[in-house]
């Protein structure tokens, strides 16, 4: 008999008696709504299938959560198949876990311990998971997603699972600014270079030449033809011609009562560090932590015996970097202290 649309998508064999007592097929239009979408999304199907003949309806349809034995591993960290404690994934939470940049099929299964790190994992855009279910439609459509945002979802689940197939870790879009996607899809794209190459070495026992680095060659132009321009033109410039240039709306902190508040660089570098981790609390909400309500001078100076410890403080922090790792970027501003400081 010939294979049907099933069975040639997935190059498998069809018409097999494992799970049904007869050969047939049918059309595909013959499904209900919720099978043909499960259907799609079990076999990665991204065209039109038209037939399905009995054998691929039992295996991916009726007996799929049967056939599921173990955990899907979709960190592919388990070192031995796990069978114990194991959880059907429902489509909604294959969705969900789509967004956190993971693929996973829904009906496959998941033990306890993946199960937990996908909980931890922050989804790449929490709106668009919530509007999405939001629109999920009475029949339980489960085409409930952008086409654009469900191939993106499907690039990082790829991308992903490549990263983890030569050794490198998986893309954190998670808290990642704007303007600090550039730097990171630039680092990442060198260290995705640098593990590959060295794979290729050691399969080809030879060194392959270092790739020349045109963009740091220009910097250094750049910086040379500056100390040039300098020794031509022989002027030098002053602290006091430097501050006479100060724009008026500089305000020096000792100027008569400006200086509120201590301005020094370790004071204000925390704060600059707070924005920089993107906390929604401001300074103030983190120092109540470690100072009593209305804290006063004693407080501040930590004279105060009644004042709680720094634990309530630690706590809060490493509740908030739960889910960061070495890989995650933090950009931030930072005053460094220059002769300047003393001589203002």
């Amino acid at each position: 008999m010939e294979k049907c649309s099933v069975g040639k998508f997935t190059h498998s064999d069809c018409h097999l008696l494992n799970y049904v007592n007869r050969k047939a097929i049918q059309a595909i239009e013959k499904l209900s709504e919720t099978d043909l979408n499960l259907l799609k999304l079990r076999t990665d199907s991204n065209y039109e299938l038209k037939t399905i003949c009995l054998h691929h309806q039992s295996v991916f349809l009726k007996n799929y959560e049967f056939l599921q034995k173990v955990c899907c591993d979709p960190f592919k960290k388990h070192k031995t198949t796990i069978k114990k404690m194991l959880r059907v994934v429902t489509v909604e939470q294959s969705r969900i876990i789509l967004y956190k940049g993971f693929k996973v099929k829904p009906g496959q299964k998941l033990c306890a311990s993946c199960r937990n790190k996908l909980l931890k994992i922050k989804q790449i855009d929490e709106s668009n998971v919530q509007n999405s279910l939001n629109t999920e439609d009475e029949d339980h459509d489960v085409e409930f997603t952008p086409a654009e945002l469900l191939q993106k979802r499907n690039v990082i689940a790829e991308l992903n699972s490549s990263f983890h197939e030569i050794g490198c870790s998986p893309m954190k879009l998670h808290a990642l600014g704007e303007h600090s996607r550039s730097f990171y899809g630039k680092e990442k794209l060198q260290r995705v270079h640098e593990t590959v190459k060295e794979k290729i070495q050691n399969v080809l026992e030879v060194d392959l030449p270092e790739e020349k680095n045109g963009v740091e060659k220009s910097v250094i132009k750049k910086s040379e033809d500056l100390d040039k321009l300098v020794d031509i033109i022989n002027l030098k410039i002053g602290l006091s011609k430097f501050s006479s240039l100060r724009p008026k709306w500089c305000v020096l902190a000792g100027a008569s009562g400006t200086h509120l508040v201590c301005v020094c660089t370790i004071h204000q570098n925390v704060i600059l560090l707070i924005h920089g981790a993107g906390f929604e609390e401001e300074y103030k909400q983190l120092m109540s932590y470690i100072v009593c309500e209305g804290a006063g001078r004693e407080c501040m100076l930590r004279h105060c015996d009644k004042c709680p410890s720094k634990d309530n403080l630690v706590q809060f922090l490493q509740a908030k970097f739960e889910d960061c790792d070495d890989e995650d970027i933090v950009e931030y501003n930072q005053w460094v202290s220059t002769v300047f400081d003393r001589s203002w």
